[in-house]
């Protein structure tokens, strides 16, 4: 697992990058700030948080461009509040 900084929309963001998880994630607070366009799941699901408590995920954002040291990398994000990071990515 890392921790870098990034930008989403000139937003500096901090993304922890980890190679095991199944899926991405991006805090409320930040698609707020960067004012991105959401959209609803069509089945929404359950994501475990590291607290093994368990959220519903029904919100997403379907194409995301985030730039992390001067690489660019489009990804689609599952919005959940998020703690310790604005966003969570999975990248081997």
């Amino acid at each position: 697992m890392a921790e870098v900084e990034g930008t989403i929309t000139h937003y500096h963001t901090s993304i922890l990058i980890h190679s095991r998880a199944d899926t991405n994630y991006i805090a409320r607070q930040v698609v707020d700030e960067c004012i991105l366009w959401r959209s609803k799941h069509k089945k929404s699901c359950l994501a475990r948080k590291a607290t093994c408590t368990k959220r519903k995920v029904t919100k997403m954002l379907e194409v995301c461009l985030i730039t992390m040291n001067e690489y660019q990398t489009q990804v689609t994000l599952n919005m959940l509040p998020l703690v310790s990071s604005d966003v969570f990515i999975v990248m081997d």
